[in-house]
């Protein structure tokens, strides 16, 4: 009688996937990891080959209905495909030294939480045959493992290619969730997208890499650099002081340090790494959680996750990086508390002259001409599915702040702080008996408020905010009448201005 017993993994497994702890952006980068590495595994023979063409990769995100991503890396060939259809392989180390593609589950994780079809098209550099082959979530739970894999002659010797098609899908995503996708993907690879490694577009627009700029004071950057050795490994990078204000300087969303590895980030917008030995606990708004931000490349024999969202030390590795770090960080952290300096603030009331020329430059901007005129706005369904999102997600749990409102009445406000697209406030807006407001953080009109240091002017924003929440409450009683008249809303609310002015 043998004392041993098999293994087995049953196709059933695979319906699991689509209910994964996933998200999009997950997905989506799993697939862009893959062709990356084909494409720097190969890059010399490409480059020769197709007289050093860029390196592209065009994402189609159409709703429910389908996922592209369309690469023109070196292409597979057929036992490349039995290796990609293979669970958990073990990956051969790269020949360019950067090990995108690791775990040999990506593509089916990612593919199989997003829908219950994987189709794969593809044409290897320097062979004539396309192959396509699909990955069917039903035959594949009835442990039907064989794949019929179908070839085609149609396309130059020196083209190649990979189009992978989800479709099928199991979920359909938030407008929300989508426009935090686009951001975080520009952050993931904007090393490649910076250095021009690589070309991404969604649904046929360019992602521009994500972009935080550094201080300068006296025509010098106020940047340190960092270099780490970690048991013979080393973690390097630089901290610095962000610019003020601004899409790419001070404020919330753009404070924090990314880890890179490999030349991809790990930890991006929206989820910074802030140690709490530099930042403090509990995501504090001070100071150094506006200004202070850093860039950190991990040595590739770290570990990472699986999600590849975050590395994974051993022993005391942690430790030892967290404690020389705090040293390193500490002229930063000094420097960025400053009040005087680029984070100086005026004390002329009103308008100047320069300021009211700087007023009538922002209102005769193009930009508000386009604002004007387009015919383009967010259909109201989608504005009500993210704010219903928005309240479920951010306001089940205790609020970060409660006010009273008069003698009989409380509103309860959040902090949202993870995405730059979001409207500056969301309301619970029809029950004033619970008004909920989350007021998102790293918006540019709060980032600027709080990159002035003045916390007179943080609090009238916040007051505004919870203004305008009494006022909706008041005139919107019914959750299924969106209408509220402005006349009336202005003239509520001014009735709230001038309360302010007077107290």
């Amino acid at each position: 009688m043998s004392n041993s017993i098999e293994v087995k993994i049953g196709g059933s497994v695979f319906n699991r996937y689509q209910d994964l702890n996933y998200e999009l952006w997950y997905a989506i980068a799993e697939f862009i990891d893959n062709s990356s590495h084909s494409y720097l595994n190969n890059k010399k023979e490409l480059d020769e080959g197709r007289n050093k063409e860029k390196f592209k990769v065009d994402v189609v995100f159409q709703n429910g209905e389908l996922l592209s991503v369309v690469d023109n890396a070196y292409g597979m060939d057929k036992k490349d495909l039995e290796d990609l259809v293979n669970v958990g392989r073990k990956k051969a180390a790269a020949n360019s030294g950067v090990q995108r593609s690791e775990f040999g589950m990506g593509l089916k994780t990612g593919g199989f939480w997003l829908g219950k079809k994987i189709k794969i098209i593809t044409k290897k550099f320097n062979e004539m045959e396309t192959l396509t082959a699909e990955l069917d979530i039903e035959k594949l739970i009835k442990n039907e493992f064989l794949c019929e894999v179908n070839s085609s002659v149609e396309h130059d010797l020196k083209q190649s290619f990979t189009i992978i098609e989800i479709t099928s899908f199991n979920r359909k995503i938030s407008q929300y969730k989508v426009r935090k996708t686009k951001d975080t993907l520009a952050s993931l690879y904007s090393s490649d997208l910076t250095l021009e490694k690589m070309v991404l577009t969604w649904n046929g627009d360019p992602v521009e890499p994500y972009r935080r700029d550094v201080a300068v004071e006296d025509g010098a950057e106020k940047k340190w650099d960092i270099n780490i050795d970690v048991n013979g490994r080393k973690v390097t990078g630089f901290v610095a002081g962000l610019i003020k204000g601004g899409k790419y300087g001070s404020g919330r969303s753009n404070s924090g340090f990314s880890i890179s590895r490999n030349g991809r980030n790990v930890n991006s917008f929206p989820n910074w790494w802030k140690p709490e030995s530099i930042y403090g606990y509990g995501g504090r708004n001070d100071l150094v959680n506006q200004r202070l931000f850093g860039e950190l490349e991990f040595d590739k024999s770290f570990g990472i996750s699986q999600t590849k969202d975050k590395i994974m030390f051993s022993g005391d590795e942690e430790d030892t990086i967290l404690d020389e770090l705090e040293k390193i960080c500490t002229e930063a952290v000094n420097w960025v508390k400053m009040e005087g300096g680029y984070y100086a603030r005026g004390d002329k009331k009103g308008l100047s002259k320069r300021a009211k020329e700087e007023v009538d430059e922002k209102l005769g901007d193009k930009e508000v001409d386009d604002i004007i005129t387009s015919r383009k706005f967010d259909d109201d369904k989608d504005v009500m599915n993210e704010l219903k999102e928005v309240l479920k997600e951010y306001t089940s749990g205790s609020p970060d702040e409660t006010y009273n409102i008069g003698s009989t009445h409380v509103c309860k406000v959040w902090y949202k702080d993870n995405t730059v697209n979001d409207k500056y406030v969301y309301i619970s807006n029809y029950d004033i008996s619970d008004m909920r407001v989350v007021i998102s953080t790293v918006h540019p009109a709060y980032e600027k408020v709080l990159s002035s240091g003045d916390e007179k002017q943080k609090a009238s924003y916040v007051l505004n905010c919870v203004y305008d929440a009494v006022c909706e409450c008041l005139l919107k009683r019914d959750e299924n009448n969106e209408d509220i008249n402005p006349h009336s809303f202005r003239h509520l609310k001014d009735k709230f201005l001038k309360f302010d002015a007077r107290n």
